[in-house]
């Protein structure tokens, strides 16, 4: 095998690196060396990224060593922040540095996610960032997405009357016609608030809500 060296933009929660050097160690790769292009990120982003919260980045409170072998590599190198800041600087337009001109001067730029020195001055650990973990992380996504779907299944059934497949837990609905008196099956989850038979024969569905 050959060592192999992988190059990419950035590293945030590791999930995908860690799945390109399962790749490279598949093919038959010796060796495998991971290059992050840009400086490690152990800090959120407050001003529109989306980067997970602190405890979800895969460099936060890790070493490069921990950090390797959390993705499975056998060396990572991440760019140096200064060097990436004086790269970003020699681009900036000539005019900028030059007194006579009105261009705004280009002194420095938002580097938080790296360094944790936020521009509005705001400071890890204080009631924002708090604030801002309790509405971003994985779980707050998951469980906002969930009530969200909730929320809409349960207005459509009040509006129509009728019952979907839930397709978020793989449960089934069916409806089953008792044998005779135009009576129904009891079926869990039916949550009439009268229990006056339905005439014609009713067809209760798991999930149901029927106003009366």
């Amino acid at each position: 095998g050959r060592n192999v060296l992988l190059v990419d933009d950035s590293i945030v929660r590791g999930t995908t690196a860690g799945e390109i050097v399962q790749m490279a160690r598949e093919a038959g790769a010796k060796k495998v060396y991971f290059c992050s292009a840009a400086p490690a990120i152990r800090y959120p982003n407050i001003y529109g990224i989306d980067i997970p919260t602190q405890q979800e980045l895969i460099a936060f409170e890790r070493t490069e060593t921990e950090i390797a072998n959390k993705i499975g590599c056998d060396w990572i190198l991440y760019q140096e922040l200064q060097d990436l800041k004086d790269a970003v600087s020699e681009c900036r337009p000539e005019s900028a540095t030059d007194d006579n001109d009105s261009t705004p001067t280009i002194k420095d730029f938002d580097a938080s996610c790296f360094s944790g020195e936020y521009v509005t001055g705001q400071q890890i650990g204080d009631e924002y960032f708090q604030r801002l973990h309790a509405l971003r992380n994985d779980k707050a996504k998951q469980d906002k997405l969930n009530g969200t779907l909730t929320s809409t299944t349960n207005n459509e059934e009040q509006q129509t009357g009728t019952s979907s497949t839930n397709g978020m837990n793989g449960s089934a609905s069916t409806a089953t016609k008792a044998g005779g008196g135009g009576s129904c099956e009891s079926v869990s989850n039916d949550q009439r608030q009268s229990t006056e038979p339905v005439e014609e024969g009713c067809e209760s569905l798991s999930n149901q809500t029927v106003v009366r």
